[in-house]
């Protein structure tokens, strides 16, 4: 198989008469410095490339490149439109109406996930991962299943499951290490001590350096536990801004207390619920601690920041005023918490089919100050 590289480019595109601002990646034969703006765009599909608004749209090329004469350059392709996702506007501008708010403001990256069949060529989450042939698949030989303080002795090691693969032409918020590309999450499928929890790993990777990939990735253990396997989603990262809850300085909470409770009277909007922190599977930005802030310190002495969040849900019912996205809204008639458990609205927000705990998260961590990105992770539930 030939070497390849990574190429993205933003568009244009139109989905039901309205102009949304489209992200796009994808691998060329090597050699190839032609990007998608060459591409010839469909009238009404891609239209031009740029770089606005925070609609985003997640969608999938695929071209060939056909024999030309005279050292001409030619492709074909094609768009999918796979989703697009728009998180609702909060009623008021909350850094201009708690001035002592807008220091604190983080960039959240929602990642949106959907059921769909990702490549190892995309972001995704619980889908193939970009993995060399010759490196061996990375196995948990820690103690596992039922007896979660010793294991069961005997048991075969069990294969890592993937769990996120993001590309930094699709999140480059990410805190990539010098000349990786990739960030790759996995974890054991097998509760953990101290939290009874899958463990995560995390592989950071220079996309162009895997020039022989893995074909297939190997099956879960027949034991795991099925709501630690996410299932294949494709992905569509949007930026929204955040600010913190449980995390709010004790001495910055007493200085806003009643400015947060004249919103909420005149709005009928909670800081806490509606306009802090996003629920769901996304990068950077605040956790949506259930339970006290317990953020790791590195080993060199440095505190830790918010890698991304593993959820269970991408929101739930109370989450209509802010977080469930414009697009998500109309699968939600006729959903009732005592309805059919086969109703559309619980696939969108259940799409990857995990449930960690009591419907909680994972929260991974990385020291920034450290090249090698050393990490750790927290399990938080009700």
């Amino acid at each position: 198989m030939p070497p390849t590289k990574r190429i993205a480019a933003t568009h244009t595109a139109t989905s039901s008469g309205k102009h949304h601002p489209v992200f796009t990646s994808g691998r060329l034969p090597p050699g190839d410095d032609d990007t998608y703006n060459k591409v010839p765009g469909r009238k009404g599909v891609v239209e031009k490339v740029s770089i606005t608004g925070t609609a985003v749209a997640f969608v999938t090329m695929s071209r060939t490149r056909p024999p030309n004469r005279a050292g001409a350059t030619s492709f074909t392709g094609h768009l999918t439109i796979t989703g697009v996702y728009t998180t609702p506007p909060g009623p008021i501008d909350l850094p201009a109406a708690i001035p002592q708010l807008a220091p604190l403001a983080r960039t959240a990256i929602r990642l949106h996930p959907r059921r769909g069949t990702p490549t190892a060529e995309q972001s995704s989450m619980g889908g193939p991962l970009l993995w060399p042939a010759d490196e061996p698949w990375p196995m948990c030989d820690g103690p596992r299943g039922y007896d979660h303080l010793d294991g069961w002795p005997g048991e075969a090691e069990a294969p890592l499951v993937p769990v996120l693969q993001l590309y930094a032409t699709d999140v480059p918020q990410l805190p990539f290490p010098a000349g990786a590309d990739l960030l790759q999450v996995l974890w054991c499928p097998f509760d953990h001590e101290p939290w009874s929890s899958p463990r995560p790993q995390l592989r950071w990777r220079r996309s162009a350096d895997i020039t022989d990939p893995r074909r297939l990735m190997p099956p879960p253990d027949t034991e795991a536990e099925p709501d630690h396997v996410p299932d294949p989603c494709v992905l569509a990262p949007e930026p929204v801004t955040e600010y913190p809850t449980f995390d709010l300085p004790q001495a910055v909470w007493a200085q806003v207390r009643d400015q947060v409770a004249q919103i909420r009277q005149d709005t009928g909007w909670q800081y806490e619920s509606d306009l802090a922190v996003a629920p769901g599977t996304k990068v950077g930005g605040y956790p949506g601690w259930t339970q006290s802030p317990d953020w790791p310190d590195c080993a060199c002495g440095a505190p830790m920041e918010h890698l991304l969040t593993v959820a269970s849900w991408e929101f739930d019912r109370g989450d209509d005023k802010r977080w469930i996205t414009r697009e998500d809204r109309p699968a939600m008639a006729g959903w009732a918490p005592d309805g059919p458990a086969e109703h559309p609205w619980l696939a969108i927000r259940n799409a990857a089919g995990l449930m960690l705990g009591d419907v909680g998260g994972i929260y991974l961590f990385v020291c920034t100050a450290c090249p090698a990105r050393p990490f750790d992770y927290r399990f938080d539930c009700c």
